[in-house]
Parts: structure tokens; sequence; C-alpha cells
């Protein structure tokens, strides 16, 4: 029976070819394995650094805002003082990250919005978004271009061409030249086409930026941009900058609820700053666009900034006309058009609708392969735009729709998406089958995105469309009335309100009529706390009534008058009187700006005498001037900040030190950074300024002022009580916090240079009842100090909290009384290391007068007992020991001759004289006669301790108390220790110990 095999497969060559084959083909695939792999991981790493590079931006994203600020100071390693506009100066941290040795002063920093901390160091360079913005040497379009806008040409010349080409025709009549102009009116109708073209006449760089690109992300950022954009101007002049889209950053602010706190209202008073800075006879215009002239703030169109305003409507028939002829020249058209014809059916077209035509019409002609466009070209063509036009695509529409839905959800109340609903609103206007309920809901969305943005005003313009669109719309209603019942404008909201559906709002109308009547009748009567009380009932439903927070005002002064250090309830709360005029005085100028400009400067006076805030005192007033740069007030402070800046901005910095320093705390927190422990103050500075210097002042001036005027200091405090003897308050410069902290400083200075004698009047000018001012007490220290009555010196001193002394001024005092202390302990130390050497001297001699005793024989003799003789060494005894131990151990006794009591008692012998003649002591006491173990031994009878009490404080030095052992002569400690009355240090005996198994009572 024959069995078949499968033969594998061999190569014809041989078995050895074969699976060289199959080896060089497992190699090919291991190499492609390999490659397969290598690009598999190379596509790994690339998708994990896009994963992180996402989930950081994932992180940056929803990160809170960020502050941009400016170093003032860098108050130590952990600390620097920071300069954000407009809020003031603070004191920040400094993340791990940050070398601070790159904080230089001036630089810009970005603040994280809820800590403050600062995170990252900002370039000081021209901003790149800035340098990016389109910069034209010269533009090539001409007012040939320029078709139906004759007027507007001549308008443009006379402003923009004329001052930049001639401008010795100003310089001769004596007039100043046209800072700018503004041009509005629908898109399309060659707004910034006329910009361009003036700018190629006058041959000036025309620089053009979207006013949306001027808000950042950062606050602050958008400010320093419209600053670069002039510089980068001035670097290009002759230059015209044009601002398109000039409404997203210049609405209106008045009426608004927060007034400049926004970061569109920063970039806009910039904007206002910058517009006043340059000189109009620089050879710099500016020329804005928009379509919303109606919500422009009114300071941004005031003359001497932008000086001529020229309208752009709807171009007409013969416009049309005009503009196709300038866009059908370079055409290649048949005989015999008519464009007058086509013009006329384009009604409510834009310049860029009838550019558009021209193209499509040549498109038509392209189709059908032809080198003319004809009449019938032109018609399809005005056709096609006027549909566009009428009715835009459906799916288009909703697409933008959508997306700016989700660009809402996304981003939340932002101006990205305001501008967003403004286009989308925009479009579904210019569709006659838009529904009327769809707009009005689109007008009430962007209301809610205004009133997030604080433009109250645009949004009470929006909901009034919204209700004249869609009456029923309750929403829109209740957001309408809430924010003009805030305001008080019961009258425009009148008209929106039914009596049975709204008897609420009515009743608070009531209400308010009421007790305003009654509020203006108590302070008539001079009943001013009556009068707040009620003025306190109407600002809980009308906070933001201009009228309301008046009379608020009056009556809070008129109390101040009489009690300067009166609280009062304002809004619940009860705070002193200073503080709540600087409150309402603040809400007045947001309110309503420039109904009465008296209030900043009023604000500015009291920001910095009562709460030491130059910077913000500086920007209200600047406020100011830029709504009046006339008014006399603001004016002459003005002048006054500008010449004693430095000296304020010392004193501001001083004044934040001071407050950390002595803050009244009920756990007198430490403070560990030394950029408070020491600040960075010129003191020497200091000095001069305020006593060595000129006094800052005109020489008209000086003439006006008293005679004992004569130094900055007394000038500094004559400014302040002038100011509040003016507005009758008389008594009140002793609250003055700036007067308060210039005699600290004063008294600091001096003191610090080592001039004590000219400190003493101003340290003794300084109240410090409440918290001792180290300063003031230093001469004193001094003089304890140099006597060397440290305690005296420690005394004043402990009057001071732990942030106080750590200052250098405080350590390098304590530093002597802590030397003291040093030197007086070491001296205990001594003394007490004297007096044991005395004692232990006086024992020795006691100890050799006494008469030898006559040697006696031990009763017992040990070295018998072990076995040994007597001059044995430590070896040999412990050899007897262990021998005799062996020999008498009860479990190991082989002898019959001794009682188990006799040989316990012979165990109880051999320990003994182990334990006296293993220790050397007492073995020569031993050998001496004198047996530790024997009653009857008069060795016996000496104490076991003596106490010692050395001559420091609580005994010893430094309170200390010594005590020598003495444990006798017949080996008590062990007894005690070991128990039974005969001690075993080696355990040789069996303790038992019985567990008390009774429960304390």
């Amino acid at each position: 029976m024959s069995a078949s095999v499968d033969k594998p497969c061999v190569h014809e060559g041989g078995i050895r070819p074969y699976f060289e084959q199959q080896i060089q083909d497992t190699e090919i695939r291991i190499q492609q394995t390999t490659q397969n792999l290598r690009r598999l991981e190379a596509q790994r790493n690339k998708l994990n650094n896009k994963v992180r590079s996402l989930k950081d931006e994932l992180r940056l994203l929803q990160e809170p805002g960020s502050y941009v600020g400016e170093v003032v100071k860098v108050m130590g390693l952990k600390k620097v003082l920071v300069k954000i506009h407009p809020e003031g100066k603070f004191i920040v941290n400094v993340t791990k990250d940050i070398d601070v040795k790159k904080l230089t002063p001036s630089i810009r920093v970005c603040l994280k919005a809820d800590s403050h901390d600062l995170y990252k160091i900002l370039p000081n360079k021209v901003d790149p978004l800035v340098s990016l913005m389109m910069v034209e040497k010269v533009p090539d379009s001409t007012y040939d271009m320029v078709g139906g806008l004759d007027k507007q040409i001549k308008e443009i010349k006379e402003v923009i061409e004329l001052p930049v080409k001639h401008p010795e025709l100003f310089e001769s009549l004596g007039i100043a030249q046209p800072k700018g102009v503004i041009l509005y009116g629908p898109p399309g109708t060659g707004k910034t086409l006329l910009a361009r073209a003036v700018a190629h006449h006058t041959e000036c760089k025309f620089i053009r930026v979207s006013g949306s690109e001027l808000v950042q992300k950062y606050i602050g950022e958008g400010s320093r941009m419209v600053r670069e954009l002039f510089v980068m101007a001035r670097e290009h002049a002759p230059s015209i900058i044009f601002m398109d889209e000039i409404d997203s950053i210049g609405s209106s602010r008045v009426e608004g609820s927060s007034g400049g706190d926004s970061e569109v209202q920063r970039t806009m008073l910039e904007l206002l700053n910058q517009l006043d800075g340059f000189e109009s006879s620089k050879d710099i215009k500016i020329i804005m666009a928009t379509n919303r002239l109606d919500i422009l703030d009114p300071a941004l169109l005031r003359p001497g900034r932008i000086d001529r305003k020229i309208e752009f409507p709807a171009p007409t028939v013969a416009a049309r006309t005009d503009i196709l002829k300038i866009h059908s020249r370079s055409m290649n058209l048949t005989r015999g058009i008519n464009l007058r014809k086509i013009a006329e059916k384009m009604n409510g077209c834009s310049g860029a609708d009838v550019k558009g035509v021209c193209t499509e019409a040549g498109m038509y002609a392209l189709r059908e392969r032809r080198i003319h466009v004809t009449q019938e070209d032109f018609e399809l063509a005005v056709a096609k735009v006027m549909s566009k036009n009428d009715e835009t695509s459906t799916d288009s529409f909703e697409k933008q729709l959508s997306e700016v839905d989700q660009l809402f959800s996304q981003q939340g109340p932002t101006i990205t998406v305001l501008q967003a609903y403004e286009d989308v609103i925009r479009t579904a206007k210019s569709q006659s089958s838009t529904d009327i309920n769809l707009l009005a809901k689109l007008f009430f969305k962007k209301a809610i995105i205004e009133i997030n943005l604080n433009k109250e005003t645009q949004a009470i313009s929006d909901l009034k469309h919204v209700l004249d669109m869609d009456p029923l719309m309750k929403p829109a209603k209740d957001k309408l009335s809430d924010i003009l019942v805030s305001k008080a404008d019961f009258e425009s909201l009148e008209k929106y309100l039914d009596k049975k559906k709204d008897s609420g709002i009515y009743q608070i109308m009531d209400n308010f009529s009421k007790n305003f009547q009654s509020a203006e009748m108590l302070f008539n009567e001079k009943a001013y706390s009556e009068c707040i009380d009620k003025l306190n009932e109407i600002m809980i439903s009308s906070p933001d009534s201009y009228e309301v927070n008046e009379l608020f005002y009056s009556a809070n002064l008129e109390m101040y008058r009489n009690d300067t250090n009166m609280e009062i309830n304002y809004m619940g709360e009860g705070l002193p009187c200073k503080k709540v005029i600087v409150l309402v005085l603040k809400k007045l100028v947001d309110i309503n700006p420039m109904k009465n400009l008296g209030y900043y400067s009023t604000l500015s006076q009291f920001l910095l005498d009562f709460e030491l805030q130059f910077e913000n005192a500086v920007k209200v007033v600047k406020n100011c001037l830029k709504i009046d740069n006339e008014f006399k007030d603001c004016g002459k402070l003005s002048k006054y900040y500008s010449r004693f800046q430095d000296f304020l901005k010392i004193l501001e910095s001083y004044s934040i030190i001071q407050g950390h320093y002595y803050m009244n705390t009920e756990n007198n927190v430490k403070l560990d950074d030394n950029d408070l422990i020491d600040p960075q103050i010129d003191f020497k500075f200091v000095v001069d300024f305020l006593f060595n210097d000129e006094l800052k002042v005109s020489k008209l001036d000086k003439r006006h002022l008293p005679s004992d005027i004569n130094d900055n200091y007394r000038y500094i405090k004559y400014q302040v009580s002038k100011f509040y003897e003016e507005n009758g308050f008389p008594g009140v410069i002793n609250d003055v916090l700036l007067i308060q902290d210039l005699e600290k400083l004063a008294c600091q200075a001096y003191i610090t240079i080592g001039d004590v004698k000219k400190a003493e009047p101003y340290c003794k000018a300084v109240n410090d009842s409440e918290n001792p001012f180290l300063p003031k007490y230093i001469p004193e220290i001094d003089k304890y100090l140099k006597k060397n009555k440290f305690s005296k010196a420690e005394t004043i001193m402990n009057k001071f909290n732990n942030n106080v002394k750590q200052t250098k001024l405080f350590t390098e005092r304590w530093a002597k009384v802590e030397d003291y202390h040093r030197k007086l302990n070491e001296q205990r130390q001594q003394q007490y290391f004297h007096q044991q050497q005395q004692q232990q001297q006086h024992q020795h001699q006691q100890y050799r007068a006494q008469p030898p005793r006559a040697a006696r024989k031990p009763k017992n003799d040990y070295y018998k007992i072990l076995d040994i003789p007597r001059d044995a060494d430590d070896k040999t005894i412990k050899k007897g020991y262990r021998t005799q131990t062996l020999k008498y151990h009860p479990d190991k006794y082989k002898g019959s001759d001794l009682t188990p009591e006799q040989i316990e008692k012979k165990m109880q012998e051999v320990n003994q004289a182990y334990e006296v003649l293993s220790d050397r002591d007492l073995r020569e006491r031993y050998d001496r006669g004198d047996d530790p173990n024997d009653p009857t031994n008069p060795g016996q009878n000496q104490p076991q301790w003596q106490y010692q009490r050395g001559g420091g404080p609580g005994g010893g030095a430094g309170g200390h108390q010594n005590f020598n052992f003495n444990f006798g002569g017949d080996n008590q400690f062990f007894q005690q220790f070991f128990g039974g009355g005969q001690g075993n240090p080696f355990g040789h005996h069996k303790v038992k110990v019985k567990k008390n198994n009774k429960k304390r009572a």
C-alpha cells in the first residue's frame, strides 16, 4: 500500500535559491512595513501637534478677556505697578514665565481680566495690523472716474485739496485749515472712489482703514492702534487717512448707561484726542465715511475735528447716465445705444449697481461670442441687476441668517456680531419679499446686543422700530420699558403703554412724580436727609434718571458741608458723603456728558483730593476739554496737572504704598513682597520739588498769590483749600487724603535724606492716632539708640504692625536692638559658666578639706563571689560573672546541697557583685571599703540629685534649670527600675504583670 506525500514547492534551482528568495521577499516586506510605520508615525505626530494646537487655541478662546497696561515701575521680583487706561494704576502679580528684567517702564503688557496677573509682554513697535493697513503711494483714481457727483467733488476740493496744495491762502486770510470731512450716504454711492480721487489729485499717500479693524480683543489695543495710525500718517506725510465704517467706533455716548467704559468708547475717545492733537496746517487730512450719520457722537462731528459733512445720495437719472458713460468708455458699443433710456430703467440703483450693469452687458456679448455690446445686452443686464436688488436669493439670505445666528451663539454679544446683524438687516430691508415679522425679530436681536455693549441710545431706537413694525412683540416692549423707566423717560414710553395691561408701570410713573416733587420740596426746606431717603426710593426703579441723580448730588453736597464725616444711605448701602459725591458725579457725567461741564472739574478735584487717583483725574479733565476746549475750570486744572504731574504721580504711588503699610486688618496680614517693603521713591527729588525748586506757576498767577506761598508744598495746600473754600467747605482740608499724604511724604522725605530738623514741623502735622506713622518716631528712636537705651527704643518700635516692620527704615534700626539682645545673652551665658566653675571649685575644695576616713573591709567579698582576683580586668569580670551565673542558675544548677531559696540568694549576690565591679566608679568606692549595696553605708544618706539654679532669667543662662543626678551607693536606680529590690540589668528574672481588668471610675 503506497501513501502519497505532499512535497513542498521547490525552486527550480534547488532549496537554497528558494529560501534566499523568501528571505529577500521578507526583507522587502520589512522595509515596506518600516516605511509605512514611519509614515504613520509622522502623520500621528502631525495630528498630535494639530490637536495640541487646537487645544491651546480652544483654551485661549475660553479664557476671559485681557487688559493691556503700561509698566510704570517694577516693585520687586513678583510685583509690578501697571497703569491700565482708564481704570488707573494697580500693583499686579507677575506669572512665573515672565522675565522681570524685561519689564522696563513704559513697556506694554497683557493682564488677565479676572486676576489682573501679568502674563504676557506685548511689542512696543508699530502694530502689524496698523502697518498692514492699505497704504497707496498715490491712488490711480481721478475725478473723471466719478460720475454724477459734481457738487460733492467741489466741496471735497475746498476741504481737502485746496489746503494741501495752497496752504498760503488760509494763512493770508488768517483762518485755520479744515482737518477733515465726513462722507455719508447709502452703500455704493462713490464715497471711497471720491476719497481715492482726491488723494490722487493732491499727490497724497492714501491710508485706508475700516472702523471695525480698530475694535480689538484686548482692552486698550484699539486706542493704541489709533495712536499708531496717526504716527504712520505723519511718517508718510502728506497723507490722507480714509476711515470707512466710522459708525462702528464713533457711536453716540449720550444717555449711555456706562458711557466710556466700553472698549469701543475708549477707541473713539482716543480718536477725538488725536483729532485735537495734530495741527490742521500739517499735511494730514481725515476723510471718514458712514451710512449711519444719525448714530455718530456729536463730539466727533463738531467743527475743529470734522469741518464738513458731505452727503452722497442715491444717484439721479442724470447721475446714472454719467456713470454709465464713464464705465462704457472703454467698451466696444454698437451705434445707437441709448444710455439715458437704460439709466431710467435703473430706478433706485447705486453707482456700484450701474457699474455692475456694464459688466453684465459685456458678459452677455461674450456668451454669444460677439466683439460688441448691443442695446439688448444692456437691457438684459439691467433686468438681472434689478432682480438681484429686488429679490436676493432666498437660499443665500437664509444661509447668511444661519451664519449670523451661529456666530452669535459662539461669540455672544460682540461688536463683530453686531456688525453681522447690521449686514443681515441691510440685506433683509433690500428685499421686497422680506417678512415684516422677521425684520422685527432681527432688529430686536440687534437691540439686545447693543444693550450688552452699553449702546443704549441705539438700542432704544431699534426697539422703537421693532414696536412700530410689531406692536404686539412683548419682549421688545418689556426691554424698552425697562430702559426708559430706568432713565425716567416716561414721555417717550407712554405711547407704547396700555393703561389696563401696564398698570404697574403707570403706578411707577405716579410714584416717581409724587416722590420727586416731595424730594424737591424737602430740599427747598433744607431737610436734606429726608430728601435723600425719598430719592433712594425713586432710584430703586429709576437709577439712571439725570434729574434724580442731580438732586441727589445737590442734597449730598449740602450734607457734606454740614458734616464732613457723615455717612449716608446710597442705594441701600451706607457710604461716606465724599465717596457718594464721586459716585454720583461719575453717573451724571456718564448719563449726559455734555449737559454740565462743571461736573467734570468737580469730579476731577474730588478724585485727586479724596482718592488720590491722579491718572483718572487727568482723564476726566481731558474728556471735558474734548467737549469744550475753552471751558475755564477744566483748563485751569489741566495747567495745574501738567505742571505738577511728575510730583503728583509720585504722590499717587506713595499713597498706594501707604494704604498697604497701614491697612486696618483684623489679623494684621504680613506682606511678603519686596515691592511694598521699600518702594523706589526719589525722596531727594521730592524735597527739591516741594521746598527748593521754583514755584510752578506763571508770573501772572504769582502776583495774585498770598505772600506766604513761596514753595510748591504750600501752593498745593493753597490750591486745595481755595477750591473747597470757594465751594463752601472751609473746614474740609484736614479731611483731604491728598493733604494727609502730602504731609507724610514731606516728613518721610526729610527723614530719609537725614534732615531731621526740617522734618519736625511736617512730622508733627501728621495725624496718626489710629496707625502710628513710623517716620514721625524715627528721631526719638534714633535718640534712644544713640544713648544705648535699647529697651525704650524697642518699646516704641513694638507699636508698629508687621508690614511696617519690613521696611528698610525700620529694619536698619531694629538690627541694633537685636544686636543688643544678642550681646546681653552672651554676657548672661558667660556669667552662668563662671558661676558653674566657681561652684565646682568650691565643691572640690570642700571634698579635699574633709579628713580621710579609715578604710574598712566591706561586708560582702564580691571578688570571692565571682571567683576572680582583685586586679581582674573587665574581661575577667564578665567571664567570672558568666561562670557563676551558669553555675547557680535555677534551671541549670546540678547540685543538691542548696535549696531553691539559697540558689536565688546566690544569684542575687552574683548580680550585686557584677553590678558593683563592672562599674568603674562603684568599684573604686568598693575598694575603698564603701559598699554601695550595704544599707549601713554612710554614703547611702547622700541626696540622689542636686538642683542648681543659674543666674540667668528663670534660672541659668537663658532661663534654663540644671539638674545633677546621683543614684546613691546601693544601686537604688536599678532596684527601682527593674523591681524586686534587686536590680538585674540582664533580665534574668521574669517579671509578671497582672492587668487590671477593672474599669476606672
